[in-house]
C-alpha cells in the first residue's frame, strides 16, 4: 500500500517553499488527488474478454478499451467504436457479426473492478430489441 509520501513523490510533486501560499497548497493537493486515482482504481482501458449469452449458445469475443484524442473508445473484431463513461456505467453502438450477417447492437454494462456485466440489445430492424446479457473479465 502506497502512503500519501509516496504518492507524491511517485508523481513527482514534492516541492518545499518556506511558506506555502494558497496557490501552492491547490498544486499540492490536485497532484495527489491524481496519483492517488491514478494508483488506486483499475484501469478500464485494456483488453476485456467478452461473453455473450445467446439463442444459439454463448459466443466469446474481445474487448479492447483504449483511448483516442481523449476519446474513450472500443474495438472488436468486427469493427471500432465510441464508449459513453457515467461512473460505473458504460454504454456503447456497435457492429456486430452473426450468421444472419452484419447487424448493429447497443451494450449497457457496469464495471465492478476487473469485471463488466450488461444487457446487448439488438438495433438492427431484423432483431430489433432482442436482448441477450453479456460479462466480461479484464485480461
Amino acid at each position: 500500500m502506497l502512503t500519501a509520501a509516496a504518492l507524491l513523490v511517485s508523481s513527482g510533486s514534492t516541492k518545499t517553499t518556506s511558506a506555502p501560499t494558497e496557490e501552492k497548497t491547490q498544486e499540492t493537493t490536485d497532484a495527489f488527488l491524481q496519483a492517488v486515482e491514478s494508483h488506486s482504481a483499475p484501469s478500464l482501458l485494456g483488453v476485456w474478454d467478452m461473453t455473450l449469452d445467446s439463442p444459439r449458445g454463448e459466443m466469446n469475443s474481445l474487448l479492447t478499451i483504449f483511448k483516442h484524442n481523449d476519446r474513450l473508445m472500443g474495438k472488436t473484431k468486427d469493427g471500432e467504436f465510441g464508449i459513453t463513461k457515467d461512473g460505473d456505467e458504460l454504454s456503447w453502438e456497435s457492429p456486430f457479426k452473426t450468421p444472419m450477417g452484419t447487424m448493429q447492437a447497443h451494450f449497457n454494462g457496469i464495471i465492478e473492478g476487473e469485471t463488466m456485466s450488461g444487457i446487448m440489445e439488438m438495433t438492427s430492424e431484423m432483431m430489433s430489441g432482442r436482448q441477450m446479457p453479456f460479462a466480461a473479465i479484464k485480461k
